[in-house]
């Protein structure tokens, strides 16, 4: 197994660890997080009442060892990378909007498409 390998998989691990030490406080380091997405907050605006971000991000990560030939391969792949907002407007209708930005459009630009825009 490679260094780089035994590495990544070391550092996975005091994660996972570092994560389950973080759910013994009362507000957990995800939490945290996620309460900085909320960039805008008042119920006393009637025409804005709340505004915050979205998104996702899928990624993948392969590695192959190979015993015969000696050639090994590792690499990433980010597939999926979605940002956008939403915001809750005159009092309860939600505007929501997200785009597709492609963070490996090699000489492409990063905008791909909006995949979601919506009221609700």
């Amino acid at each position: 197994m490679k260094k780089s390998t035994i590495l990544y998989y070391s550092k996975f691990i005091l994660l996972l660890a570092l994560t389950s030490y973080a759910q013994n406080d009362e507000t957990s380091t995800y939490d945290k997080i996620w309460d900085k997405v909320t960039l805008y907050e008042n119920a006393e605006n009637s025409l804005i009442s709340k505004f915050w971000l979205t998104g996702r991000l899928q990624g993948e990560y392969h590695s192959f060892d190979n015993d015969v030939s000696g050639d090994d391969h590792d690499d990433y792949d980010w597939r999926r990378f979605r940002f956008g907002f939403k915001a809750t407007l005159l009092g309860d209708i939600t505007l929501h909007s997200e785009a597709d930005l492609g963070l490996e459009n090699q000489g492409k630009p990063l905008y791909n498409n909006l995949t979601d825009t919506y009221f609700s």
